[in-house]
């Protein structure tokens, strides 16, 4: 899980089927979303991908509300490539990962404090 900063900082969580979700909503291929735009996605395409990273924590969340945060984020002075570099890592997360986004947290130190004896 990767954080980005938008309207407030927000949590991206991907998994093996929020990804399926994402290529069912886009009508195309992870890769294909990835590379829309040559080296990285279109706007478009990073809607889609952020609300595919969003989605697990408001289920109401639809790819018009995510776009409307981006609006604000940039009206606030926010970068967009900096958005989209955070759903790429993100994204390398589940592959990295195996598709378990427990997994990554704990890897990564939150939740994985052991207690020294």
């Amino acid at each position: 899980m990767i954080w980005v900063q938008l309207d407030k900082p927000r949590l991206l969580r991907y998994s093996w089927g929020t990804i399926a979700d994402i290529e069912a909503k886009a009508g195309m291929s992870l890769r294909e979303l990835v590379t829309s735009g040559g080296d990285r996605p279109t706007l478009s395409a990073m809607r889609i991908l952020l609300w595919g990273g969003l989605k697990w924590n408001n289920k109401g969340l639809t790819v018009e509300g995510v776009g409307e945060l981006l609006d604000t984020h940039i009206q606030d002075g926010g970068r967009i490539d900096v958005v989209g570099e955070q759903i790429i890592k993100a994204l390398r997360l589940v592959k990295n990962e195996g598709g378990s986004p427990g997994k990554a947290v704990k890897k990564h130190g939150r939740k994985n404090k052991r207690k020294k004896r």
